[in-house]
């Protein structure tokens, strides 16, 4: 292989100077270049501030947009709230009849507890009511006295009984007045049975006569606000099965409700679809029927409504 040294060290040398001819390219491009900048930064700059301009007021408009959506959005809610209102109390309705049971009460006190056959024993007592504070078709509610553990006001009073809508919570919400219901506490010093949904501590008091004093003194204001939001919803309830009962659209939206909140697998899918062949059918229509009906509880409700009631 020939070797052209003279050749070499020319090509080195050209070699060199353009890498010089290179680096001073870069350099005379990076002054252009911030030369350029100067030129057009200050238009680039108001550019951007008429960008953010524009997108503020694209961002404002857009909210407000969606501010009144979202009201017009709750208001639809609030209808949809009032209709999920009104399947609550139907059904309120269909699993007590709009009935209510008079309480009874009896007080379970611990007494010792038998080692050899690992149980406690207990002793019983029938509560006798000093009073009533309402008894009307919607509520039952009486005052007890008894004993408790403490060692000064060793009496206590307290309110239990029965009331159609014992979750008021649940119904109160739709009239927006949550925030005024009272809290009803749970009577817990002592184990409670009986046939009772409500129960209401009330007053601790050195002697039952006490108790009975201030009984007669504060009867008429004990649990005067929730008494008062409870009738409200009871109106409520009377406009709402007297709509369901003469409605057959509501009625196919109910059921058709209960049947979108279970299984398809379960009993109670079975049964409302049962509820709803019967609702969708003229009176001409129920004895045909009869074949289509699969649960207990849908054959008992054809049976009620051949005979002219409700179901």
């Amino acid at each position: 292989m020939f070797i052209d040294l003279q050749q070499i060290e020319a090509a080195s040398k050209r070699a060199a100077e353009l890498t010089t001819q290179i680096k001073q390219e870069e350099t005379n491009v990076s002054k252009t270049l911030r030369d350029i900048e100067k030129i057009y930064e200050p238009q680039i700059q108001e550019l951007k501030n008429k960008l953010y301009e524009a997108e503020s007021e694209a961002k404002l408009k857009s909210e407000k947009i969606v501010k009144d959506l979202a009201e017009k959005r709750n208001k639809e809610y609030e209808t949809v709230r009032i209709l999920n209102h009104v399947y609550d109390l139907i059904s309120i309705h269909y699993y007590t009849n709009g009935g209510i049971v008079d309480p009874n009460f009896t007080c379970r006190r611990y007494v010792k507890r038998d080692y050899s056959t690992g149980l406690n024993e207990y002793e019983y007592e029938t509560y006798e009511p000093i009073g009533t504070l309402v008894d009307d078709k919607y509520k039952h509610l009486k005052a007890f006295i008894t004993e408790n553990k403490k060692p000064k006001n060793k009496w206590s009073l307290f309110v239990a009984g029965n009331v159609l809508f014992s979750n008021m919570e649940n119904f109160v919400n739709v009239r927006g007045n949550l925030s005024s219901l009272p809290c009803l506490n749970s009577y817990s010093r002592f184990n409670i049975y009986g046939e009772h949904n409500t129960k209401h501590f009330v007053q601790d008091g050195p002697t039952k006569e006490s108790l009975l004093k201030y009984w007669e003194k504060h009867k008429d204001s004990i649990l005067k606000d929730y008494l008062t939001i409870h009738t409200e919803i009871e109106k409520d309830y009377e406009d709402a099965i007297t709509f369901y009962k003469t409605s057959k659209t509501l009625q196919k939206k109910y059921w058709k409700h209960k049947m979108d909140q279970c299984s398809k697998d379960s009993d109670y899918y079975k049964q409302y679809k049962d509820m709803l062949t019967i609702v969708e059918c003229s009176k001409d229509q129920y004895p045909t029927i009869m074949s289509k009906i699969t649960s207990e509880e849908g054959r008992h409700a054809l049976s009620r409504v051949m005979r002219g009631e409700s179901i």
